[in-house]
């Protein structure tokens, strides 16, 4: 085989291994939660300040889990004006969650891809609202 079909061969196929790789794309894990979500939100508001108040509602919502703009995000929206973004591991661990009393805390977790439950609490010493949330993939 002369030198320049030698030349010629090895081009050709370190363009069909690049081309290979480059189309290959890696799964995106997040596709696994994403989607529409039926959520059940018990809803509880505390208010002790001048009027006491309070508060305790069971709301039922079609939401949405999508991506979020960073490669490790989702974006989930549970209610019709409230929606939150998480950090979301390759093993379904949620993390990024508010914390402290000015920004509220939360915790919750995915069990499997199709149901998630979540937990938000805000206020401080006149009252609190908390967020109980149960969802599952439609």
């Amino acid at each position: 085989m002369s030198r320049m079909l030698r030349i010629k061969s090895c081009f050709f196929s370190l363009f069909a291994a690049l081309i290979l790789i480059t189309s290959c794309k890696k799964d995106d894990y997040r596709e696994k939660y994403t989607g529409n979500w039926i959520f059940v939100v018990q809803v509880t508001k505390l208010n002790v300040d001048s009027i006491p108040q309070f508060v305790r509602d069971t709301i039922n919502y079609t939401g949405l889990i999508s991506k979020g703009n960073n490669k490790d995000e989702i974006n989930i929206h549970y209610l019709e004006n409230t929606s939150i973004i998480l950090k979301l591991s390759e093993a379904g661990e949620l993390r990024g969650f508010p914390t402290g009393s000015s920004g509220g805390s939360g915790s919750g977790d995915f069990e499997g891809f199709n149901k998630v439950y979540l937990n938000f609490k805000w206020g401080g010493q006149g009252g609190f609202l908390e967020h109980n949330v149960d969802g599952i993939k439609k």
